[in-house]
């Protein structure tokens, strides 16, 4: 039974997929400015912006291969490999501060289990735009 479709993350336009291969545009999509919340690492790791930065690089070695897997499960049309990967990243993503990737994430989960295709397709394009405010803030510590 399929559920009123799910809510994406912030606002955007999705990408019209015209192509087998699902190329997709990104200018459309909007995120904050405001990547990383800070106190969510200050209240589990303390006040050293060292090893904030050492913990927020290895996320996003380990992040970019889960969004990967988001695109590869959604190029498929394998919509319970986008929820099982974005099931994976929301965790992580929560526990550094990433929480609008995090949210982002909550969305393609749930619209993985509920096979709402315009809710991935949506989300899936917000995917490399927040990564890369995350990376630009990260490496501006």
């Amino acid at each position: 039974m399929k559920k009123a479709p799910i809510q994406s993350a912030g606002t955007g336009k999705a990408a019209k997929d015209t192509t087998c291969s699902k190329t997709i545009s990104v200018a459309a999509v909007e995120v904050s400015n405001i990547p990383i919340d800070e106190r969510v690492l200050k209240k589990m790791f303390g006040d050293d912006p060292d090893f904030f930065k050492e913990i927020l690089n290895d996320f996003i070695v380990h992040t970019q291969k889960t969004i990967n897997e988001i695109k590869a499960g959604w190029r498929k049309h394998s919509a319970e490999e986008v929820e099982q990967a974005a099931h994976k990243l929301k965790s992580s993503a929560k526990s550094v501060g990433a929480n609008e990737l995090g949210d982002i994430c909550i969305f393609l989960e749930a619209a993985g289990r509920e096979e709402d295709w315009k809710t991935i397709e949506q989300n899936v394009l917000k995917l490399d735009v927040m990564m890369n405010e995350v990376e630009r803030y990260i490496k501006n510590l």
